[in-house]
């Protein structure tokens, strides 16, 4: 019996469709229902559940980071904690230690880490990336640094503040 060459692609081409056919009823549910000139009714309402990121930072001036530990949470809004990636820094660029359980929980995550490398960031570093699934409005985050430290473990003077990158109910980033 002889294959007919449509057959061999037939796998590929229903991916391609099934993904198409995501894509343009995204962009339909993403259309303003109504009289294109009333105010929003509705236009890019993100539904059930999206994922986002937290780019988490310290800022330790011209200080080298050596050691640091923060605690992220929500404070309004309802997420899951769902991942974490490590930062831009060498030193920091495997996932930060933390508790697995606290994915379970999923609203709070304390993260640590620690380097004694020669070659420590100094300054505003991406320390690690915080992987979220949304539901509802776009939640309240607060980023609280427990401490931070030099390579000879003394605390020194150091901010943190985090970029989030996630859709808000509207479609809109927050």
């Amino acid at each position: 019996m002889s294959r007919r060459p449509w057959m061999t692609l037939r796998r590929p081409l229903l991916l391609l469709a099934a993904l198409l056919g995501g894509a343009a009823m995204t962009l339909a549910a993403a259309q303003p229902e109504g009289d294109p000139a009333a105010p929003d009714q509705g236009a890019g309402v993100v539904t059930g559940p999206r994922f986002g990121s937290v780019d988490l930072f310290i800022d330790s001036a011209e200080t080298p980071l050596a050691v640091y530990q923060l605690e992220l949470r929500a404070t309004a809004g309802d997420i899951r904690i769902v991942g974490v990636e490590g930062g831009d820094a060498r030193a920091f660029a495997e996932p930060p230690r933390y508790d697995p359980a606290a994915l379970s929980d999923g609203e709070r995550i304390i993260l640590g880490d620690f380097s004694t490398g020669a070659d420590l960031p100094a300054g505003r570093t991406r320390i690690a990336r915080v992987h979220l699934r949304i539901e509802g409005p776009a939640p309240t985050l607060e980023l609280k640094l427990d401490v931070a430290g030099d390579v000879a473990g003394n605390p020194i003077h150091a901010a943190a503040s985090f970029e989030a990158s996630f859709q808000t109910q509207n479609g809109s980033n927050p």
